[in-house]
């Protein structure tokens, strides 16, 4: 119920001595209209302020219920008291009522309001409340949307000297809009005048938008309605329970206690016998469906004789396209989703023209009278034929007509012949985008449209920045038309050449910057850049490259250090090289090592993989090896491909062939996920091969860019050279044995026939114990530097092994699984001067993870070693944190092996090696080798951030997989296992040095991973 039950108590009397026992007294008068006229204050275009409120500062406050009825409160300062009490107390029990539905806004108004209160505002549905207390505005329905009003809309009355109304004029009806109630009344018969007051303005009010009065709240709870009465020459408030009277105040004071009287009234009696609504939408609808007369003369609205107008005309070469007509700039006459619609269905028709879409990028304005199309054969169709609209229905009715189809498909070719796509492709030197836009217009229509209703979602009438917005949509075109010629160019694939391909702003190339690691005496990184300020690469370009260097090169802090920061916008190009290549002076030249002879037969190709991926390749002996990678950053304003290019990085590495050569099955990426890189004949390229150790199926991996999938492909060549594979060890040519050495070299043995099959059955750790070098004996090998050489002994003859062939302790594994026939010298000192009781001390406190999420533990909750297995029971959720894996594994044995690390397989690791576990790393290659066709978003906007992590982890584990594999290249190709050892040095040696005994334990390890299917999204 709401403030008029309060009136409205009576409904149920029968009589008018009944009339009485309501609960504010009213009298029943049979005083015909005129008898008392009754003076009311002019209505104005401006609202009346007391002249108190000019010189009080005041804050403002804004209730909203959830059906959008809003109440506004005005403020004074804190500690003021010019409201009266019983003022403040009549809204209050007033809003009360009124608001009984709306608990939310009720315990607002539980409570007497504060004495500092000087305004209370009260809005309609339908309308909103601005910024002061009788700002009333109208408001999209269920929406807070401002709607666009005239400015003569709204106008104000003073009701009483303390009630204000607001009303909204709309088609010659008066909307009650809102009611302000300053309460500065004192006495009791201002009291009763405001009551009396705000009951006859919401008794009277005309529900907006115009509806049925007969459903209207106050029709059917209180036998009340609102009406313009021209006796009385204004809107009044009609009692229609038994008879129909006019409500109004009651202006003589002999009976105090009464508010209202009762006016007979013959119009009005007469209008609620005959009253009918019609609703306007149905009318116009039947109008339509019956189909108006064809006339000689076009019909022209009432509203087009008087207002002035002015119209703009819009040329498409042939013929007019549009022709609009506006009234005066002040008028608001046109419904803004009336005018929305309008353009919109436009928009639609003229999706192959971007003349006509150029002119609509501009909202039509609120003086909009008119709007016509004059391409009579594309306002009947589309791609189908003839389009009819069944209003009864309300359906479309699609009528097929070839003539017309063919006449949609000629209009498209006027787009490519608009002067300004043309003057924009060419600004931006792509005119093969020309050339290749009809071929992708089809595709790229629907997002064009859609993007082009997003730039104007948010129009602003003061906003006139259209030529912004129009270069900015010619540019998204002309960006996706790149976009899908590019993907097209990766997919065929591009030519191996003999040179390199430069990008066309590698010319302005000044400056560069080499990065030489502590343990290599080569460059292996290298920045391009331009003159200081100048800005041509894409952020998101070079902040992607960055981040891979930074996993890259993550255990070198020398050239982690320079890379942190971000890359300056004037870097052209990054040049990174492989394994023992270095980069040269070019952006794309790469060479070997200085430690290596390069073959005088051997020579240099080049080949782009992407606009910003080029590979330098290595050829010798008929082998091509991967040398280096350039990335040019792409240019501002062009197609990044971040996912595509973090995808075909992590391809080119994963497929490329490690210098020298070696047995792919040694490779971790063999041995852990199944996959290797091979030069395919069928294909007629190098390919990623994935193999299937179950049931022996061998497939291409790769990624197809248009589609955006990735493509698993059989193929017989590979599956055959999968079967039948088998590593020969290349033959030295011309190798000089020194005659010192061959005594020393025929007591020494040869590599094991068995040895990869042992390797692929056998764990690290049971390679390791098989030489002696047990867990304690590998805490004691942990503590000394990975340099250190370590003293072997033979098992049968206990002869020495000579100093110089002794392996370095990064090196032990690869030498043990080599040298079967070999073990420790568990004599050496080095060994005994390491007490191995200190290496685990009862004190030492352990660092624990999380089980699933890897969180580490706070330190001040860590356990103990003396206390780790009572801990573990107590805490089922923690692991032992890989760092402590080994010190636990010695403490507890096997009992708790699957409580170290995150899951059972985690072998030991370093504090040096990344927090980017090889453990992820397997589980994110594994899982995109499973998926045959996951997809990822088919344009940059949507895949830009996407995969990113996948990547990373891809290439972290391809580093650390290339420092092993070189170093055992190195140590089989040219030479037996012992005198690789004798002679690595240089590079070779510093290679082997990055990585440390346990890494060779974790790259090594066999265990499987999960196989849950992997999707870029």
């Amino acid at each position: 119920m709401s403030f008029l039950s309060s009136i409205f108590c009576y409904q149920n009397s029968k009589t008018k001595d009944d009339i009485n026992i309501f609960c504010c007294s009213c009298c029943y008068s049979s005083q015909k209209i005129g008898d008392v006229p009754r003076k009311e204050n002019l209505i104005t275009s401006y609202p009346i302020i007391p002249k108190i409120l000019e010189t009080t500062s005041t804050t403002f406050q804004v209730l909203v219920s959830p059906m959008r009825h809003k109440l506004g409160f005005t403020y004074a300062s804190e500690g003021s008291k010019l409201a009266n009490f019983k003022s403040l107390e009549l809204i209050r029990k007033s809003l009360l009522k009124w608001e009984t539905y709306y608990p939310e806004l009720l315990t607002q108004l539980q409570n007497p309001f504060p004495r500092n209160t000087v305004a209370i505002t009260v809005c309609k549905p339908n309308f909103g409340i601005g910024n002061s207390c009788q700002e009333i505005y109208l408001v999209e329905k269920d929406s807070p949307e401002l709607i666009e009003t005239q400015s003569d809309a709204f106008s104000y009355q003073q009701l009483t000297e303390n009630v204000h109304a607001t009303y909204f004029n709309q088609d010659g009806i008066q909307f009650l809009a809102g009611l302000c109630y300053y309460p500065f009344s004192s006495n009791s018969k201002s009291l009763k005048n405001d009551e009396t007051a705000i009951f006859l303005a919401l008794a009277a009010a005309e529900p907006y938008p115009l509806s049925n009065r007969n459903t209207s709240e106050n029709r059917v709870h209180y036998n009340v309605y609102g009406r313009y009465c021209s006796k009385v020459g204004k809107r009044v408030a009609v009692h229609c329970k038994d008879s129909i009277f006019h409500i109004e105040a009651e202006t003589e004071s002999r009976r105090n206690s009464q508010l209202f009287k009762y006016v007979s009234c013959e119009e009005c009696s007469e209008e609620a016998k005959n009253y009918r609504w019609e609703d306007p939408v149905l009318v116009q609808k039947e109008k339509i469906v019956d189909g108006y007369p064809i006339t000689d003369e076009p019909y022209v609205p009432t509203v087009m004789n008087y207002l002035y107008m002015n119209c703009t005309l819009k040329n498409n070469k042939n013929s007019p396209c549009i022709h609009v007509q506006f009234a005066e700039e002040s008028k608001v006459l046109s419904s803004r989703k009336s005018l929305d619609m309008v353009r919109e269905l436009l928009l639609d028709q003229f999706d192959d023209d971007l003349e006509g879409i150029d002119y609509l990028i501009e909202p039509l304005p609120r003086n909009t009278i008119a709007q016509s199309d004059k391409r009579v054969a594309v306002d009947c169709i589309r791609e189908y034929g003839h389009i009819d609209y069944d209003h009864v229905n309300n359906e479309y009715l699609v009528t097929p007509c070839r003539e017309c189809m063919n006449h949609f498909q000629n209009r498209l070719l006027e787009l490519y012949r608009n002067p300004h796509l043309q003057d924009q492709i060419k600004s931006q030197k792509n005119e093969e985008t020309l050339k290749s836009f009809k071929k992708y217009w089809k595709k790229m229509k629907p997002e064009v449209m859609k993007y082009l209703k997003t730039l104007t979602v948010n129009y602003s009438i003061e906003n006139n920045s259209y030529e912004a917005i129009r270069t900015k949509m010619l540019r998204y075109v002309a960006y996706h038309a790149q976009r899908e010629e590019k993907k097209r160019e990766m997919d065929k694939g591009y030519p191996i050449t003999p040179t390199p391909r430069e990008p066309h702003f590698m010319h302005l190339a000044e400056d560069r910057q080499m990065f030489t690691l502590s343990k290599h005496p080569n460059p292996m990184l290298k920045l391009t850049y331009a003159a200081v300020g100048t800005d041509i690469a894409n952020a998101e370009s070079l902040e992607m490259i960055r981040k891979k260097l930074l996993i890259w090169f993550n255990k070198y802090p020398e050239v982690k250090k320079e890379i942190e920061n971000p890359f300056p916008n004037n870097t052209l190009a990054v040049s990174f090289s492989q394994m023992n290549f270095q980069v040269g002076d070019g952006p794309q030249e790469f060479r070997p090592f200085d430690c290596f002879t390069e073959s005088p037969n051997a020579y240099y190709n080049y080949q782009k993989v992407s606009d910003s991926l080029h590979r330098t390749l290595y050829n010798e002996k008929g082998i091509e090896y991967l040398a280096g990678i350039t990335f040019y950053p792409a240019p501002q304003g062009s197609p990044k491909f971040l996912n595509t290019n973090e995808f075909l990085l992590s391809w080119i590495q994963c497929s490329a062939e490690s210098y020298p050569q070696c047995d792919r099955k040694m490779r971790p990426h063999y041995i852990n996920y199944n996959q290797y890189g091979r030069y395919c004949n069928e294909a007629g390229k190098r390919v990623l091969v994935l193999f299937d150790s179950v049931d022996g199926t061998v497939y291409h991996k790769q990624f197809n860019h248009t589609k955006n999938k990735y493509v698993r492909t059989p193929c017989a060549e590979c599956k055959i050279d999968h079967t039948d594979y088998k590593w020969i060890e290349p033959k030295k040519e011309g190798a000089v044995t020194p005659a010192s050495e061959i005594a020393v070299e025929s007591s020494q043995p040869k590599p094991c026939e068995d040895l990869v099959p042992t390797a692929k059955k056998l764990s690290p750790l049971d390679i390791l114990e098989s030489a002696g070098i047990t867990l304690q004996l590998l805490l004691k090998l942990n503590n000394l530097d990975q340099n250190t050489k370590i003293s072997m002994v033979h098992k049968n003859t206990k002869e020495v092994l000579a100093e110089k062939k002794k392996p370095e302790i990064s090196g032990l594994l690869l030498f043990v699984m080599l040298n079967p026939d070999w073990e420790i010298d568990t004599d050496n000192e080095i060994l005994l001067n390491q007490n191995s009781n200190a290496l685990i001390p009862e004190e030492v406190v352990l660092h624990m993870c999380h089980r699933s999420t890897g969180v580490e533990l706070d330190n001040a909750e860590l356990p103990k070693v003396s206390d780790l297995a009572k801990w573990l029971d107590e805490n089922p959720e923690y692991n032992v944190h890989q760092k402590h894996a080994l010190i636990a594994k010695l403490t507890l044995g096997c009992e708790y092996e699957d409580r170290i690390g995150l899951d059972s397989s985690v072998f030991p690791v370093l504090d040096e090696i990344s927090e980017a576990g090889s453990d992820e790393v397997a589980e994110s290659v594994t899982n995109s080798t499973s998926e045959s066709e996951s997809s990822v978003s088919d344009f940059e906007e949507e895949d830009e951030v996407s995969g990113s992590e996948y990547s990373s982890r891809w290439d972290n584990q391809e580093e650390q997989s290339n420092l092993q594999t070189n170093e055992e290249t190195n140590k089989k190709t040219d030479e037996t296992p012992l005198e690789s050892n004798e002679n690595s040095t240089g590079s070779v040696s510093s290679a082997s040095s990055h990585e440390s005994l346990l890494e060779d334990l974790e790259l090594s390890d066999g265990e499987s991973v999960s196989e849950d299917d992997f999707e870029l999204v």
